[in-house]
């Protein structure tokens, strides 16, 4: 929202409760809800007022857009609720986890987490390398 988005919500409020709107009360209203997307707090302002009497204060509206984000998010298809049954075909299944491996291995990468080199892990000074060889063979010993 912009400070003129502000102004309008506050007008809305006015509308159900009366109250005057000035320019401090616009400048607080838009440190505490500035974020919020205006359509989704205007919608806020209509459903607390269809719900009670009490005048509609900031954490209110906060509260509301969430609950109307909420709803909006259930109502949208997902990709996991559109896979086809466990009888069903599933044509692109390859391709889906071909896609999803490639972001796993995106988000790895931009955190600094990745695989390490062939040629680390078959270096025989690599001392990580005998670590997992002794312990290896130490367990095979004792399960033998």
């Amino acid at each position: 929202m912009t400070p003129d988005d502000t102004v309008d919500l506050l007008t809305e409020c006015a509308t159900y409760d009366q109250r005057t709107v000035g320019e401090t009360d616009v400048r607080a209203w838009y440190k505490a809800i500035g974020h919020l997307d205006r359509d989704d707090a205007l919608a806020a302002v209509a459903r607390h007022y269809g719900r009670t009497r009490e005048r509609i204060m900031p954490a209110d509206i906060a509260q509301l857009v969430r609950e109307i984000r909420i709803e909006r998010q259930a109502r949208q298809p997902h990709e996991s609720r559109a896979l086809p049954g466990a009888c069903e075909d599933d044509t692109d299944r390859r391709d889906r986890g071909k896609r999803g491996a490639t972001l796993c291995r995106k988000v790895l990468a931009s955190v600094g987490i990745g695989q390490p080199q062939d040629d680390q892990v078959l270096d025989p000074t690599n001392p990580a390398r005998d670590a997992a060889l002794r312990r290896a063979r130490t367990e095979r010993s004792t399960t033998a």
